[in-house]
């Protein structure tokens, strides 16, 4: 279970946290190599330690996703981008902090 995810409908890319990764027990060798660093809102580069495929859980939808690993620090664990919302059929509000997934009741 990872906490204090963030659905951010802005970014390109789903990341996650070094510690976080550690925290889940995962090997270092189970990264697929990542040449190409990652540029910020403030145009800093960041350059990711590798990518990996994990599933993620949300209500009873399960869907592999690729991360970005980052070993940088952030109030969030994760971020989850468009490319997530999509495959998901997810829609964010801002207003309400929460997602809703189209064909869900209620």
């Amino acid at each position: 279970m990872v906490r204090r995810v963030l659905v951010d409908q802005g970014s390109s890319a789903e990341i996650l946290c070094y510690s976080a990764f550690k925290a889940l027990g995962l090997s270092k060798d189970r990264l697929s190599l990542m040449d190409a660093p990652l540029v910020g809102f403030t145009g800093i580069l960041v350059y990711p330690i590798g990518k990996i495929m994990l599933p993620v859980f949300a209500g009873s939808v399960q869907l592999d996703v690729e991360f970005i690993i980052v070993n940088s620090l952030s109030p969030y664990n994760a971020i989850l981008g468009r490319n997530w919302q999509h495959d998901m059929k997810a829609v964010a509000s801002t207003l309400y902090q929460c997602v809703r997934f189209i064909g869900e009741s209620g």
